[in-house]
């Protein structure tokens, strides 16, 4: 049964038994790529929507949230891949992945009472 999470679905791997689990989107993520591909933006040009990615990135940077820049790394990967540019699409794709690694990483590593 697929599940919704920041990277698109997922599916039980029920081939080893574990189930993957969707985790939400934190609400600056979620809200600003939501403002970046509202329905009245879907004609945006290419170029506008880069940029207004790369302006959501660089907040992103400044707060140091990782799952955020992932997704912003996606989004720009998927416009590259539509131009064409599947060398550059996929230097972006790796980027997102070694961001959310790193981010899930530093997730595991807080103790559930930080959490709070």
């Amino acid at each position: 049964m697929p599940q919704q999470s920041l990277f698109g679905p997922s599916f039980s791997d029920s081939g080893h038994g574990r189930e993957r689990r969707a985790e939400p989107m934190g609400p600056e993520v979620s809200g600003e790529l939501a403002l970046a591909v509202s329905s009245d933006e879907v004609s945006a040009s290419p170029q506008q929507e880069e940029r207004r990615y790369r302006r959501i990135l660089a907040r992103k940077e400044k707060l140091g949230d990782l799952f955020g820049m992932a997704a912003c790394y996606i989004r720009l990967g998927d416009l590259y891949l539509a131009r064409g540019d599947s060398e550059q699409a996929g230097d972006l794709y790796r980027k997102s992945l070694r961001l959310a690694r790193a981010a899930n990483t530093a997730r595991k590593s807080l103790a559930p009472e930080d959490l709070s």
